[in-house]
């Protein structure tokens, strides 16, 4: 049976939506939420960790670089387009930063259980200490130099997440190595530092392959909306793009047909599959009154 729908959608300001790079955990995100909803004239920010978008809302049109340059100043980078070349370059980024993390961590992880099983040393304490803290230096302070600069961002934001918690306590083990060198009676715990931020890129790069393929699903579900809708006007039903209705609008859904976007039904009765949207496995009756998903 065909349908008649009352869309219903909300007031429409000016909305901006854009791609944000560097987000590692919920932190993130709302420091990012939070700098954006700062700038003058910003009503609103909504940040998909996920997807590492965020649709913004806003009262008066804000030039992309006013944009740009706050979230640069939190330690992220904002771009305008997706880019799924970018996004492969990330993963690539994560898992070479990855791999060389654990070059320079696997031989201190080997000599610590050797010193702890068979009390090895380097020639002598000194050079083992020595040795433990130019490995670990390389780990922490060149290949992971981002999460040391992550301490920085969030010292000047006020707001600390993942990665700026994780080098502190990196650092912290790092200088115990110092400590030691310098004859103070102090355990050295440099290797647990390298130890540390290595195991957190794991988390990193599984994170960037888990969302990349959670965005590529999300693609696939969005093609799957219908891109027109038949609007019922004065002058007969008119096909126009799903994005051009307007509060108010009455739309036709013919049988076999998808909802084109959220409403009342207020003409008609019928089965919805909203699987997608619910989980529910078995189709849901509607009938006049009923809010239907588009």
């Amino acid at each position: 049976m065909n349908l008649k729908i009352l869309y219903n959608g909300s007031f429409k300001m000016i909305e901006m939506k854009f791609i944000v790079e560097g987000m590692h955990c919920s932190g993130c995100a709302l420091t990012v939420k939070k700098t954006l909803e700062n700038i003058k004239g910003v009503e609103y920010a909504n940040v998909d960790l996920v997807t590492k978008k965020v649709n913004i809302k806003c009262n008066e049109f804000i030039p992309f670089e006013k944009f740009r340059e706050a979230i640069k100043n939190a330690g992220y980078e904002l771009i305008q387009e997706e880019n799924i070349e970018k996004k492969q370059e990330n993963i690539k980024r994560e898992k070479f930063i990855l791999i060389i993390s654990w070059i320079f961590t696997i031989p201190l992880l080997i000599k610590m259980m050797l010193s702890m099983i068979f009390k090895f040393l380097l020639i002598n304490e000194r050079i083992d200490v020595i040795f433990d803290l130019l490995l670990s230096g390389i780990v922490i302070f060149i290949v992971n130099i981002r999460i040391i600069k992550s301490i920085f961002y969030a010292i000047k934001n006020i707001s600390f997440n993942m990665d700026s918690l994780i080098g502190i306590g990196t650092i912290v083990s790092y200088f115990t190595g110092f400590f030691k060198l310098l004859g103070i009676n102090i355990e050295n715990f440099s290797i647990i530092g390298a130890m540390i931020i290595s195991i957190n890129n794991i988390g990193n790069y599984i994170k960037e392959k888990t969302t990349s393929k959670t965005d590529q699903a999300l693609r696939k579900i969005i093609e799957l909306r219908p891109k027109a809708a038949h609007l019922i006007t004065k002058n007969g039903i008119t096909d126009v793009p799903v994005e051009n209705l307007k509060i108010g609008d009455i739309v036709l859904v013919k049988p076999g047909e998808k909802v084109p976007s959220d409403g009342l039904i207020i003409e008609g009765e019928t089965s919805i599959d909203e699987s997608i949207i619910t989980g529910e496995s078995l189709p849901v009756d509607k009938t006049i009154g009923s809010k239907v998903i588009g």
